[in-house]
């Protein structure tokens, strides 16, 4: 399906990955997804905000547009603030994700990373915007496109309010950032590995059926990927005995391109440190 990309404000490239799927990726970096239906249309995710990326989805559909994140960090959050109306898990919806949505630290990272290069104008970036509402995203919500429905499953992973996006019709699985490759659990805001395995558990078994869709780079997954991360995670926690008390962030395996870089006073769940106690 895919085909020579489209590029918009030479910041987002946009192809087609099934009838009526959009990849729209903002610098090769951050990935979203425009899902058309036959009476609107549902945005996956919205990058940086590098870029008006509200323009980009109305060039490729006149119909209505509803926003749904698969969780809040910056790269996949900073452009909700063109819109009015955002889909949002309520557990990413506090005060310390809204002062990582800020401009100044969205601009940080995009100047910290190689988008440097490409000669971005800081003014392009949008602000943050009181006007925008973050809608609470139910577990098992629907999103009746005409034709075509799209539903949301939480999985707390990645981020304590990760969601996932499935589209049975086109056979894609919209995943976010919960089964990457490179699996960042260190980051701010995300469970320990031991309650990732539950949720990532739920994705991989709908990956039987549906072709997984991640939030980076081409955003193409394959399951045996995902199996490995679940594999590895269930043995980390089998070797680890209690947590560290310290901040520590470490890599599981320590080589290889499927790894877990985790915090390691987050490997055990609440549950098993309290049986410890």
């Amino acid at each position: 399906m895919d085909k020579q990309p489209l590029v918009y404000e030479k910041i987002f490239e946009v192809s087609c990955i099934a009838k009526g799927v959009y990849r729209i990726s903002e610098f090769g970096m951050a990935t979203c997804y425009l899902i058309i239906g036959n009476s609107s249309a549902l945005l996956i995710d919205t990058g940086y905000g590098a870029g008006n990326i509200r323009a980009v989805a109305e060039k490729l559909t006149n119909l209505p547009i509803t926003i749904a994140l698969t969780h809040a960090h910056p790269d996949h959050a900073g452009g909700a603030f063109y819109f009015d109306k955002v889909y949002l898990a309520k557990a990413d919806n506090n005060l310390f994700f809204k002062l990582l949505l800020t401009k100044p630290v969205r601009t940080r990272l995009l100047l910290s990373s190689p988008v440097s290069k490409t000669g971005l104008d800081k003014k392009s970036i949008c602000k943050a915007s009181a006007k925008t509402k973050f809608v609470p995203l139910e577990d098992g919500h629907i999103f009746d496109l005409g034709g075509k429905e799209i539903t949301a499953m939480l999985t707390p992973g990645h981020t304590k309010g990760s969601a996932v996006f499935i589209d049975k019709t086109a056979g894609v699985i919209f995943t976010g950032d919960n089964v990457n490759t490179g699996l960042w659990m260190f980051v701010p805001g995300g469970v320990s590995i031991e309650d990732w395995i539950t949720a990532a558990g739920k994705i991989y078994e709908y990956t039987y059926s549906l072709a997984p869709y991640g939030g980076h780079n081409d955003g193409v997954q394959k399951r045996e990927d995902i199996a490995k991360l679940i594999e590895y995670a269930k043995e980390l926690v089998a070797k680890t005995t209690k947590n560290k008390r310290l901040f520590k962030i470490c890599s599981y395996p320590q080589e290889g391109d499927i790894k877990i870089i985790y915090r390691a006073d987050k490997v055990l769940s609440k549950a098993k440190r309290k049986q410890q106690q």
